[in-house]
């Protein structure tokens, strides 16, 4: 959700004067190609400049509210408890060859993150999980759920992770159909 709240444009700039905006880079390389394959342009004068545009917090908060409203949708119920993985991990005193997670450590949160995190915590009683991740308690809280009735749980897993669907029961990933 704080990913709505913010978008990377792709300027192009041709020996230092605009030409056109992208919204996505595979496009501007398209238009470069073309204008090499098809206008015999020489590239070399042209410039990619990705802008990160930041839009209002308030677009944010409304792209997880509905999230929320869609998956309370499909799954026809209000009723749900969503999880986020808070301070500390006990992987990370496990993880002695490589740092835990260490190929995301140069990687940026989105501009609104902490705001949207504090919405979710605040509006919506998200459950901030520390000692290990958040996915842990969905989980056990999926399978507890699966365990009460295995032929016909009521407990739903959402989440776009796959490591999850090692756990028993429904699986409902958003970002699929």
């Amino acid at each position: 959700a704080a990913s709505v709240g913010q978008h990377m444009f792709y300027d192009i700039y041709e020996d230092g004067e605009f030409i056109e905006t992208f919204q996505y880079s595979k496009d501007a390389k398209g238009y470069l190609k073309d204008q090499s394959e098809f206008f015999f342009a020489d590239t070399t004068l042209f410039e990619v400049r990705p802008r990160l545009e930041i839009f209002e917090k308030e677009e944010a908060l409304k792209a997880f509210d509905m999230q929320i409203k869609a998956i309370e949708n499909i799954l026809g119920s209000t009723k749900m408890k969503i999880y986020l993985t808070g301070k500390g991990n006990y992987r990370e005193k496990l993880a002695t060859v490589q740092k835990y997670k260490g190929n995301r450590d140069n990687t940026e949160k989105p501009h609104w993150f902490y705001e949207v995190r504090d919405y979710a915590v605040n509006k919506h009683n998200a459950i901030v999980v520390d000692g290990n991740e958040a996915d842990d308690a969905i989980s056990v809280v999926a399978y507890r759920g699966y365990l009460q009735n295995p032929k016909n749980p009521t407990t739903v897993c959402v989440s776009i992770d796959k490591d999850l669907r090692n756990t028993p029961g429904y699986h409902l990933n958003p970002d699929c159909d």
